[in-house]
């Protein structure tokens, strides 16, 4: 990454940082609890998303295929582009969808329980 785009990049992040604090402030005051309430139903929704998270990390472990395994993390745990995650993987961009299509049945056949009903 060059340096002018991580400096756009951090800008960019601090804008959104404020667009969200912002956000949640105006939810926080509308909330029928108050701040209170709001705090705690977005402590639970953080805690359902670290399980996600954590679900998600576990059935990239497992992928057998090194190469899959790359681009599952990248996409998935470090949230690339799939432009990103072909340059990274060192893969081309129909290698990458060849390979996920790949990695999405293996997961679909050892992960059938973690599928969403």
């Amino acid at each position: 990454m060059n340096i002018e785009k991580m400096l756009k990049d951090s800008i960019e992040m601090e804008k959104e940082a404020w667009a969200v604090a912002e956000a949640l402030a105006g939810l926080a005051m509308r909330h029928e609890d108050g701040a209170q309430g709001f705090m705690e139903e977005y402590a639970r929704d953080l805690t359902f998303m670290e399980t996600k998270a954590a679900g998600v990390a576990k059935m990239v472990a497992a992928l057998p295929d090194e190469g899959i395994r790359a681009i599952f993390l990248c996409r998935y745990i470090h949230k690339m582009t799939w432009a990103e995650v072909a340059d990274v993987a060192c893969f081309s961009s129909s290698q990458v969808y060849r390979l996920h299509k790949k990695g999405i049945e293996w997961l679909e056949v050892n992960f059938k329980s973690c599928a969403p009903a």
